[in-house]
């Protein structure tokens, strides 16, 4: 096993612990909660729904990339960019294991 091989193994663990955790995130927060019938209620609802909602969308676009991660480590194409086809930089991958291009792609 090489080096990378055993990086990419350590990565592959925490994206699968990542994707756990935003697993059940979004199911906590697309839970709706019933805080009341008086006005205040409705509107301390409408908010915390609102919340929620932007919440939850950011969380499932997190948990696709880490979803579309893990698929190019089974694929044998983690840690390189599919822009230019050169090694992502580990600093980038250890800031954040998701990344699919490198800092130079991705602008």
């Amino acid at each position: 096993m090489t080096e990378f091989d055993a990086y990419t193994q350590d990565k592959q663990k925490e994206l699968k612990s990542e994707q756990k955790r935003l697993e059940k995130e979004i199911a906590r927060v697309s839970k709706y909660q019933d805080i009341g019938s008086s006005t205040d209620d409705n509107a301390q609802e409408v908010e915390i729904v609102g919340e929620n909602l932007a919440l939850e969308e950011t969380m499932r676009k997190e948990k696709k990339e880490v979803d579309s991660a893990l698929k190019r480590i089974e694929k044998g194409k983690y840690g390189i960019c599919p822009a230019c086809h050169k090694p992502i930089n580990k600093l980038r991958l250890n800031a954040y294991p998701a990344a699919a291009y490198c800092r130079g792609c991705s602008k």
